[in-house]
């Protein structure tokens, strides 16, 4: 649940906002009332607190304490029931909560807790029953019986006169200990398939919260379908008439980072993204092209980016080649021998050798990039096209290494 679904609720027409203003992106997964310290004990992460203060000795020291406790627990709310033991919010527990992040409500003591808090859980339940029944449909779409999946597409309220976008999303690390980590080998048609897959709790638990953001984000479109997978989230929105894809769609990247940093810190976005489509029969392609775009991402050493189908260029025919060894050939021919070179003297030719040809065959450039004396540069490139019998002045050259180093990369 949302904080605008949340003031939707009866009971809640008479509640104020006090702080948070900012960060109402916040999910609320639940909802209890504290009112003794040991209860905090019990909170958990995402929950919506009530509190009366009906146990407060010292009203002013314990709300404040109980403020900074829950902070912590990094709730999603707290609501003050203002009334015979908390009199009134003054402005120092107002500050406090903003300088927290901590959205921060009051609400009349004589409106009933426990039916909001009914409501609460009931949309939970509700929600979990209707996520379960998404995922269960993509799944089926994307791999499985696409065409029985569309059968019943229409119970999902999917308008298949509208425009359709899909994306693929995925979260990295800084730690890498917490990253969601493929273990699969991605196929021709930019599908999973397992190869001695083995998530730990940790991927699963970023995972799920990846997830959690994704939805959030894209709450207030009309249409969002959503699969979890292995190493990221696919999902397909709706577009309004009007929409700038690229504006919205930077936005969304955003937004999923700003909620995934709310349970997760020092974590980077990146998203893939399909071509536009109108109708039913073109979902299966677009995420297939979003997950291919997403790869390229990881692909090009990038983090924290988004990346269009339609801006892979040559990474197309890599996705269609069904073969690895083509592959693999061509990365052999080209760099097979100063790699080996490199193996053999546990020298770093071809990491100077990428960066030479990253900025432009440019001595000067690479000698900045690579830290080292401009001499140093120019004999190992002297060097290198010693080894390999070639011209790096020559453009076909250059371009058959970009390529090589390309195939490379994209092969892990």
């Amino acid at each position: 649940m949302t904080y605008d679904e949340l003031f939707q609720l009866k009971g809640l027409e008479k509640a104020k906002l006090l702080a948070g203003k900012s960060i109402l992106g916040r999910e609320i997964s639940g909802a209890h009332v504290v009112e003794i310290v040991e209860a905090q004990d019990w909170v958990k992460r995402g929950e919506l607190i009530f509190v009366s203060g009906v146990a407060f000795r010292d009203v002013k020291r314990d709300l404040t304490e109980a403020i900074c406790e829950l902070s912590k627990k990094q709730v999603a709310g707290v609501v003050l029931e203002v009334g015979p033991y908390i009199k009134e919010v003054t402005d120092d527990i107002i500050e406090l909560a903003n300088e927290l992040n901590l959205p921060l409500l009051s609400l009349p003591y004589e409106i009933h807790v426990s039916e909001i808090i009914s409501q609460i859980y009931y949309d939970k339940y509700s929600k979990e029953e209707t996520n379960k029944s998404v995922e269960k449909f993509m799944t089926e779409l994307l791999y499985e019986d696409e065409k029985k999946a569309l059968e019943r597409i229409e119970l999902f309220k999917y308008n298949a006169e509208k425009k359709h976008i899909a994306v693929y999303v995925s979260v990295e690390a800084e730690d890498n200990s917490s990253q969601i980590k493929s273990v699969e080998k991605v196929n021709e048609n930019g599908e999973s398939k397992n190869e001695n897959s083995s998530i730990n709790s940790k991927n699963d638990d970023i995972s799920e919260q990846l997830l959690r953001a994704v939805r959030m984000s894209f709450v207030r479109q009309n249409q969002l379908l959503y699969l979890k997978e292995e190493d990221g989230v696919a999902a397909v929105i709706e577009l309004e008439a009007g929409d700038k894809v690229h504006k919205l769609m930077c936005q969304k990247r955003k937004e999923i980072e700003e909620n995934l940093r709310y349970s997760r810190k020092n974590v980077s976005v990146s998203m893939g993204i399909g071509k536009v489509f109108i109708g039913a029969d073109s979902i299966k392609k677009s995420v297939t092209e979003a997950r291919k775009a997403n790869k390229v991402i990881k692909t090009d050493g990038e983090t924290g980016n988004l990346r269009y189908y339609d801006e892979i260029g040559i990474y197309r025919i890599f996705f269609n080649l069904s073969d690895d060894k083509v592959l693999r050939n061509l990365l052999t021919e080209a760099l097979g021998a100063i790699m080996q070179y490199d193996d053999e003297n546990g020298s770093d030719m071809v990491h100077t050798l990428e960066v030479f040809l990253e900025q432009g065959c440019n001595i000067a450039a690479a000698t900045d990039a690579l830290y080292v004396h401009r001499n140093t540069v120019k004999y190992r490139i002297k060097r290198i096209e010693e080894i390999m019998n070639i011209d790096l002045k020559d453009v076909t050259v250059q371009f058959n290494l970009r390529l090589a180093f390309k195939i490379m990369h994209y092969l892990g």
